[in-house]
Parts: C-alpha cells; structure tokens; sequence
C-alpha cells in the first residue's frame, strides 16, 4: 500500500488548498477539484511556500486579525470557518497573529486541511497521514519556508527557486 499513499501524496502538492487565478510560483498550469478550481504545483515546498505567502498578505490586509484572515482564506460559504479558526486560534494561542506566526499558522492550516478523521475509509486515512507527513517534514516546510521569503514570478519553478537560495537570480524583491 505504500505505492498507493505514494501516489496521493504527490499528487497535487497543494496542501491549502490554494486556489488557481493567483499565479504563485511552483504552478505547473494544470488544476484539480470541482471545476478545476485548486491549482497543482510543481512540489511540495511550492504549494507550502504559497500558503505562507497568501498568509502574508492577509495578515497585512487584516491587521493579523486571525478570525478575519480565516474568514478570507476559508470562507463559511464552503468550510467549517468556526471550527477552522478555533484550531487555529488553539494551535497558536492568541487571536491576533504577526508575520512571524506564519509557519505556525501555515502548519495549523496543513494539519487542518489535510488530518485523517475516524469517519475515512482506512485507505483515505493513511492517505491523509502520509500527506501531514510529507507537508510538515523538516526538510520540506523549512525549506518552503526559505523561498517563501521572496518574490518570485509566475512560471518560476521550485528548482529555480531553491538554485535562487545561493544566486539571486530569479526573484524580484525581498520581502
């Protein structure tokens, strides 16, 4: 079974379920879901490295408002925004968040969207595991976490961007 696992874990690299028309670095162009709404990305890191980057954004545009950041990011109209941000607000222990509380929050978003439940099959449930597993590894997040420090452009590739690391070749700004 742990080919099958293999397999959804890789699948789309999307781990916040980011939704395609936003042009993050790491988009391959091809998408999944109900009308082809989330976007896939080329790696793991990528898809981590978009959510910390929409989060920025948000954590801006709200004034680290974590109930209004979830109210944009997971919107009530298709999600359990209450119980989203209880998690969330629980997980990082306070209502108002700051740009460093992005990996924690990211990884509250990862663990939320992406936990096994007891109401999965056992293939979706090991399914799921394996996903928490790969998005919250060291190797992986910290890594997402370093490129998402930058800007890049649309159509940059995660291999650009982890060779940007040492070069400075591909990102626009530092921000």
């Amino acid at each position: 079974s742990g080919n099958i696992v293999e397999e959804a874990v890789k699948a789309f690299n999307n781990p916040g379920n980011i939704e395609r028309g936003q042009g993050f670095a790491g988009e391959t162009g091809e998408y999944y879901g109900k009308k082809n709404r989330f976007v896939v990305f080329d790696s793991p890191e990528a898809g981590i490295r978009a959510i910390m980057r929409d989060l920025r954004t948000k954590v801006r545009d709200h004034n680290g408002d974590l109930r209004a950041i979830i109210n944009k990011y997971a919107p009530s109209v298709e999600n359990p925004t209450k119980n989203y941000y209880k998690y969330l607000q629980q997980t990082l222990g306070k209502d108002k968040v700051t740009i460093e509380d992005i990996p924690q929050l990211t990884k509250g978003i990862i663990e939320f969207e992406n936990k096994p439940n007891e109401d999965m099959p056992d293939q979706k449930r090991l399914e799921a595991q394996g996903r928490l597993d790969k998005y919250l590894s060291p190797e992986i997040f910290n890594m997402a976490q370093r490129i998402s420090q930058y800007d890049y452009p649309t159509g940059t590739t995660t291999a650009q961007m982890i060779e940007d690391l040492d070069t400075g070749a591909y990102r626009t700004q530092q921000t």
